[in-house]
């Protein structure tokens, strides 16, 4: 699929492109292509079989009722997370949308799928090289910001989620996932992204002294656009974080 025809689809009618960076990624991807259905297939087999999956759909099974705030009243479904936690990769965003209140997976409306796009045309699959939630798992009204106290009501399924996975690279998609897993409210992505922060006593989901990754939510690039160089360049960061793992 063409990545002018993604972009169309996800609501960008102009957007800045490196001209460099897309050929690297086409060349990524093709280098890629011929291994891509095996390998696919089998690390899909593997994690949905693994242990790990199996523990958190259980311990997901006893949060599906959950009415610890107020989002509960309005929400279709709790939204949990979805890939490979065998991966020890964890993207953490914000909140579900309408999208995802449907489907019940996260990140399958536009700015999912812009960041999938993003994420594959450097040879990152969801089903393979990482899982990915939210810090709040139902959708807020309108989409607002989630709150302070639905965060902190929250945190007990993020905190489990990554006391389970356990990963070694923990990348916040915006400012309330990098408050959610933190603690800290005073964090700018803008002045951060491409860097680590490194969180401490007031976390209510990470002992003090993890890394974490922060880059820019992709709602924020459907927003604008001209950004889309710079999160590029720490989609290529995390690439290599991810190769050192």
């Amino acid at each position: 699929m063409k990545s002018a025809y993604i972009y169309k689809s996800i609501g960008f009618e102009k957007i800045y492109i490196d001209k460099n960076a897309s050929e690297d990624a086409k060349n990524d991807v093709s280098k890629s292509a011929e291994n891509k259905k095996q390998e696919t297939s089998y690390e899909h087999h593997k994690s949905t079989t693994s242990e790990l999956l199996r523990q958190l759909k259980a311990f997901y099974e006893t949060c599906k009722d959950c009415k610890k705030c107020k989002l509960s009243e309005q929400r279709t479904q709790v939204v949990f997370g979805d890939g490979n936690p065998d991966s020890k990769v964890l993207f953490v965003g914000e909140a579900p949308g309408a999208d995802e209140d449907i489907e019940g997976k996260p990140f399958v409306g536009k700015a999912g799928k812009l960041l999938t796009f993003e994420l594959e045309s450097v040879g990152l699959l969801r089903e393979r090289d990482y899982y990915i939630t939210n810090v709040v798992k139902c959708r807020p009204p309108g989409n607002r910001t989630p709150e302070e106290q639905e965060m902190m009501s929250c945190s007990y399924i993020l905190k489990q989620e990554i006391k389970l996975i356990n990963p070694q690279l923990i990348v916040a998609l915006g400012k309330t996932a990098a408050v959610g897993l933190s603690g800290n409210k005073q964090i700018s992505p803008t002045k951060l992204r491409g860097d680590f922060i490194v969180t401490n006593f007031k976390s209510p989901v990470l002992e003090p002294g993890k890394k974490i990754f922060i880059t820019y939510h992709p709602s924020y690039l459907l927003r604008n656009p001209s950004e889309i160089k710079n999160f590029r360049e720490d989609i290529a960061k995390i690439k290599q974080l991810i190769k050192s793992l």
